[in-house]
């Protein structure tokens, strides 16, 4: 669990997400969230099978694939 620096306005394959904790996760495939607007966000990042993680705007049911680029 962390929080996004930043504004967070959907998601989209190739978007970076850097979290408060100098993590950068960066999405690998296509997810819709759309019409979402939201300034420092708290995000959870869940592990799922063969090394793929998911992240999720705390709130919202949608999870965007990514993976950690730093």
């Amino acid at each position: 669990r962390s929080t996004l620096v930043g504004n967070f306005n959907g998601f989209s394959s190739g978007n970076t997400y850097t979290l408060a904790n100098g993590q950068v996760w960066e999405q690998v495939e296509p997810a819709v969230l759309e019409g979402v607007r939201r300034t420092d966000p708290a995000v959870t990042i869940r592990p799922g099978l063969i090394n793929v993680c998911y992240l999720r705007i705390d709130g919202y049911n949608p999870a965007a694939k990514v993976r950690r680029i730093k």
